[in-house]
């Protein structure tokens, strides 16, 4: 889960500098601000809910261990223990978890390290291409990690599954003087199994965590729609899965799909 979750940071960082870091202020912005753009992680493991709140777990408390603190357990009942004036026990968790990512990053600089240099190399070969003639520079590492602190306070983790109310909300808001309000889930991690297979597309999707055996058919066709279109972004997309999970899910096996 370390590497995953440092791609996404990493590559979150580097859309954000490239795009000259437009604001994440959640208060009413004149019309035609420019926000952040969408940039998800999907983490989708088994599709039994416990392995859900498992990983939402091992998310929060790899962060933790950096600054040694005692670690965690997300149920479904701190999930929703929440009201309308106060916060759920593990969203509070996450808020407080999110703010010592940059000592986790700096704690796994090897990490952060490789997952740079590979973005590196794939942001130039994409952009040579792209443009050519004149290809645009990529962010300093420095920047990167400085760029990461400030990303982080703004990251949403939702967990998609019948036990929870979480929706993933991409559009702008607008308020009723005609102010616009940044996306709810503008850099967000969605972790889910099921709910993820009909038919969501996770907007801005650069980091997957794919753990899910292969399923039913038309199951695995509609999992397919979670990547959307990525021309904008390509060079930042990366699939983490295991040798066995790409085995169950290997193409060989869908030779009657292909067919149709």
């Amino acid at each position: 889960l370390k590497e995953p979750f440092v791609h996404y940071l990493v590559t979150g960082a580097i859309r954000w500098l490239m795009q000259d870091k437009p604001t994440f202020s959640d208060s009413p912005q004149p019309p035609g601000t420019v926000f952040p753009d969408a940039h998800s992680m999907l983490i989708n493991p088994a599709t039994q809910t416990l392995e859900h709140w498992k990983y939402a777990s091992m998310l929060i408390n790899i962060i933790r261990a950096a600054d040694g603190d005692d670690e965690f357990t997300v149920t479904r009942d701190n999930w929703n223990d929440g009201t309308k004036t106060q916060k759920s026990t593990a969203a509070t968790m996450w808020e407080s978890a999110r703010t010592r990512i940059s000592m986790f990053v700096s704690s796994e600089r090897d990490i952060f390290d490789t997952v740079y240099q590979d973005l590196a190399q794939s942001y130039s070969d994409v952009e040579n291409i792209r443009n050519p003639h004149a290809p645009r520079a990529f962010p300093d590492s420095d920047d990167v990690l400085i760029a990461i602190g400030e990303i982080s306070r703004n990251l949403n983790l939702r967990v998609l599954n019948g036990n929870t109310d979480d929706r993933l909300q991409y559009d702008i808001r607008s308020t009723d003087s005609g102010e616009s309000k940044i996306p709810e889930d503008v850099y967000t991690i969605a972790i889910g199994g099921n709910n993820l297979g009909r038919g969501i597309t996770l907007s801005g999707l650069c980091t997957t965590l794919f753990l899910t055996n292969r399923g039913a058919d038309d199951t695995d066709v509609q999992k397919q729609r979670w990547f959307g279109y990525r021309g904008s972004h390509l060079e930042f997309v990366k699939v983490y899965c295991p040798t066995y999970v790409w085995q169950s899910n290997h193409p060989s096996t869908h030779e009657g799909l292909r067919e149709k």
